[in-house]
């Protein structure tokens, strides 16, 4: 009987130590940490689907502007680039989703009277292979500026970086710092 008496003051005591409250705490602090990790890796693969979706629109609008018309949009300004594709992009040109904004850039042979290659370009947040290869050699980087391969460039901040190139797969750069992937689509 004495020990049912031990027992029931036992279970009658109210209250957590010290320790079991501290445990309870670094419980959720490690869950806490994780989630926001797995939220922010998250919200970056969004943006970058983002970014490829947009780009992808942004191809056909220009696909079908150079079937419309025989060439892609002659290059002048990014503002009248979105002029030109208006009718093939009725929410206008596509808008970066981050608050750190990336360029977007568009080249072209010939400049006011392109040739019929172009290529639109953007880098992406996570260095990261590229399904579809632009010119199906997943070795090769094609440069896009400064070289032969494309005459001119506009990019939507106005500036144009020097070296501006696109690699298939890997670490191809469209800011020319060498930290991220460009995500490159056109005709070459």
């Amino acid at each position: 009987m004495r020990g049912g008496v031990k027992m029931f003051r036992k279970l009658n005591q109210k209250g957590f130590t010290l320790i079991e409250l501290l445990v309870v705490i670094a419980i959720i602090g490690i869950l806490s940490t994780m989630a926001v990790v797995a939220l922010t890796s998250a919200n970056t693969k969004a943006r970058d689907a983002k970014r490829q979706s947009d780009l992808k629109v942004m191809q056909t609008a220009i696909e079908m502007y150079a079937t419309d018309n025989g060439n892609p949009p002659p290059l002048s300004t990014w503002t009248l680039l979105g002029t030109a594709l208006a009718d093939y992009l009725p929410g206008g040109l596509p808008e970066d989703p981050s608050s750190t904004a990336r360029d977007w850039c568009y080249c072209v042979n010939g400049g006011a009277t392109p040739t019929g290659k172009y290529l639109i370009a953007t880098s992406l947040e996570r260095s990261q292979d590229i399904a579809s290869d632009i010119d199906a050699n997943a070795a090769a980087t094609l440069l896009i500026y400064g070289g032969a391969t494309y005459d001119e460039c506009i990019c939507s901040d106005a500036t144009i970086p020097a070296g501006l190139d696109c690699q298939d797969s890997g670490a191809g750069t469209v800011d020319d710092d060498g930290s991220t992937t460009a995500l490159c689509l056109g005709s070459v």
